[in-house]
């Protein structure tokens, strides 16, 4: 028998670094084929920006290695990283931009907003207006305009590629963008400028399956780690890594410090770039402490600062920047548009897009923006096309609404346990996992729902002083998903009731044992979940309201636990105001209307992601009756109807969930349903992802 030896790392030597030969350092330093005047002119290529005095401070532009674009929410990292990728593209520099929240369609919409501006077309339009089917219609030259800025960026882009990094049911890591690019490169062969990689941004970059990590710093840290090894790839590669900065870093001057919460990136990166208000820093560089956000996010154009706040290899500095950011475009301060158009590339044939990865991760196809769309393709003239194309904009430009699918959250909703004492919940069955709780007052389903929409304004991170407020209109839409709501007083005192009830409610949650089974570090417990806290704390200013921190714990306990856990479930919120069908009235706003909405919606979302069929056929059958799991949620009694008021009761819910079950099937959501009488329905056929629907206007 062969028998069997274990080898060390040493004999393998596959995993070990290789041996080479070592020459002086006199020597090296005489070699013509390093140290001369061609070679080191050959060994600093640059990635120009577009933007001639950062190019300047940049030593010509993007160098190859990491740089990491850095601001608070809402000051336009990924609008000046799209106008950087533009310019890069059209003068030859193959770029790969992985967008996490925006998908290529959006983005393009981006392209074609900044072109026309600079472009001085007429009328000028925004993104917004791309997808206001009102503004489309009222549109004389504006056509035009649009057809023109289209053809110029479509012209001059066949090296920007967008990849949708969400849009495969699995998001991109790290190693999955690696492995991408690297084929990119295989395909490109070499051809074309020194090529651009972005990513679009890095706090919501996911992990491999397998890496285990205590906190979302080591994530950072993690994923940081992998985006500089890719940039030291192919001899070079500038890598833009867009990275969010902590909500402190917002009125204040931003500062290498303002990364030190998103893990060890100041140390990383060889270049980082941070975007502030001008206002918010004095001449000589100290805080301004008496500047007004409000006013400065007012002016057009905004006036900001481009910082330079390290340089591995050169000087620091900022360059100040005007934000047109309606018109999605950055400018340097005294270079007002409108400008020239971009100088035109030789014109090629289109690159082909990417073949499926054979990574965990699935690839999208991905086309240079260039390609033109069939309609263009085709020189339609008409503009009925056009106007369709606009008003019926992918879902991912919409706004997210979130729900808290924690057992504890059923449980609140289908008003489980009395109150004041603990109540248990299971949440791992197949290990005996048990999570408890205790909370101080009964809550409804639609006070659940409050919850909900106001865990989704939390996470817009606009919310936090009373410069940034949000109303009790602004949380109608989210519950409703209908901007065109009307707040009248019957909706404004229940909305009000519902918070003071949240507000007025202690949670305490006991769950160690649970995240102990997730393989998760029990210090989570001890941060004070297990201590009674408020359901909700809002802070009021002239009848609006704002969150007093910016720790999800200290606002929202239960969602700071169901974040943590992974058990939230996100939509779009114009799911919930899809129609039942061409010309018919939109769905009932009710409070019960949108309690069964947001109800279907979870049944229906756990059907698409649950993989076993038993679990999926279980979902799928929707009771309707005495007892049943959507009665109860509704408080619906049989004790409290006479018989024949019962029967219309049960005939108005069923009613409700037929018109709900309609839009979903109008709008693509699901193919079909089947009612059983008046005491279930199943809903059948597959359930699609309702982020890559259209949806009416």
């Amino acid at each position: 028998m062969e028998s069997s030896t274990t080898k060390t790392p040493l004999e393998e030597g596959e995993h070990m670094a290789q041996p080479q030969s070592a020459a002086p350092l006199s020597a090296l330093l005489l070699d013509e084929a390093e140290f001369g005047s061609d070679a080191l002119l050959r060994a600093h290529p640059c990635v120009s920006t577009g933007f001639p005095a950062l190019d300047r401070l940049l030593g010509g532009g993007l160098s190859p290695g990491l740089t990491v674009l850095g601001a608070s929410p809402g000051l336009g990292k990924s609008t000046l990283a799209l106008n950087i990728a533009q310019h890069a593209a059209a003068h030859g520099s193959p770029v790969r931009y992985y967008s996490y929240e925006m998908p290529p369609k959006r983005l393009g919409m981006k392209l074609i907003t900044r072109e026309n501006f600079l472009r001085g077309g007429s009328p000028l339009f925004s993104v917004k207006d791309l997808f206001d089917a009102d503004t489309l219609r009222g549109w004389t030259d504006g056509w035009e305009a649009y057809r023109q800025a289209r053809r110029q960026v479509a012209e001059r882009l066949d090296r920007l590629y967008i990849i949708d990094c969400d849009a495969g049911g699995k998001a991109y890591t790290a190693e999955d963008i690696r492995a991408d690019f690297f084929r990119f490169m295989e395909e490109q062969g070499g051809t074309g400028g020194m090529p651009l990689l972005i990513v679009d941004y890095l706090q919501i970059l996911p992990l491999e399956d397998g890496v285990r990590v205590s906190d979302a710093r080591q994530a950072v840290d993690h994923n940081v780690r992998k985006m500089t090894a890719l940039s030291k790839a192919f001899g070079g590669v500038a890598v833009l890594l867009i990275s969010s900065l902590g909500r402190s870093s917002y009125k204040i001057p931003v500062q290498i410090d303002s990364f030190k919460e998103s893990g060890s990136i100041e140390f990383s990166a060889d270049t980082l770039l941070g975007i502030q208000f001008s206002a918010c820093q004095g001449q000589d560089g100290s805080p301004n402490r008496e500047w007004n956000m409000i006013q400065e996010k007012d002016k057009n154009p905004r006036e900001m600062d481009l910082v330079v706040l390290k340089q591995r290899y050169g000087e620091t500095g900022k360059v100040p920047f005007l934000y047109y950011a309606a018109y999605d475009c950055f400018t340097e301060a005294g270079d007002r548009p409108p400008a020239p158009p971009l100088p035109r590339t030789e014109e090629a044939p289109p690159a082909q897009a990417a073949a499926p990865s054979q990574t965990a991760a699935p690839v999208p196809t991905a086309a240079p923006l260039s390609e033109p769309p069939a309609a263009e393709q085709a020189e339609a003239a008409e503009e009925i096309p056009l106007v369709e194309e606009a008003v019926r904009p992918r879902t991912q430009g919409l706004e997210k609404a979130c729900m808290n699918n924690t057992m504890i959250a059923h449980s609140l909703r289908g008003g489980g346990g009395v109150p004041g004492e603990e109540q248990s919940c299971r949440v791992i069955p197949a290990k005996g996992i048990s999570t408890r709780y205790t909370i101080s007052a009964e809550l409804s389903c639609g006070d659940c729902d409050v919850a909900d929409a106001v865990y989704s304004l939390f996470l817009t991170e606009k919310y936090f002083s009373p410069e940034n407020s949000f109303s009790l209109r602004r949380l109608l839409t989210l519950l409703t998903g209908d901007s065109r709501q009307t707040l009248t007083a019957r909706r404004r005192d229940t909305l009000l009731a519902s918070l003071d009830r949240l507000q007025g409610a202690t949670l305490s949650i006991r769950c160690g044992e649970e995240l102990e089974a997730r393989g998760m570090d029990r210090k989570y417990e001890k941060a004070g979940f297990d201590q009674p806290r408020s359901f909700l704390r809002l802070a009021q200013h002239n009848g609006r309201y704002y969150f007093p921190s910016v720790q999800l714990a200290e606002v929202l306990p239960l969602y700071a636990y169901a974040t943590m856990t992974g058990q939230v479930i996100s939509f779009p919120t114009a799911l919930l105001s899809a129609r039942p069908g061409p010309g018919k009235k939109p769905l009932s706003s009710t409070a019960e209307a949108i309690a069964i909405r947001h109800f279907l919606i979870y049944r229906l979302e756990v059907v698409r992601n649950r993989k076993s069929p038993q679990e999926q056929h279980k979902m799928r059958t929707i009771a309707l009756g005495r007892d049943s799991q959507l009665f109860r949620l509704l408080r619906i009694r049989r004790e409290d109807y006479s018989s024949a008021d019962w029967s219309r009761r049960c005939r108005r819910v069923a009613g409700l969930v037929a018109d709900a079950l309609e839009a979903f099937r109008q709008t693509g959501y699901i193919q079909g349903y089947v009612f059983h009488e008046e005491s279930s329905v199943t809903v059948s056929g597959a359930v699609a992802d309702p982020w890559t629907l259209d949806y009416e206007p």
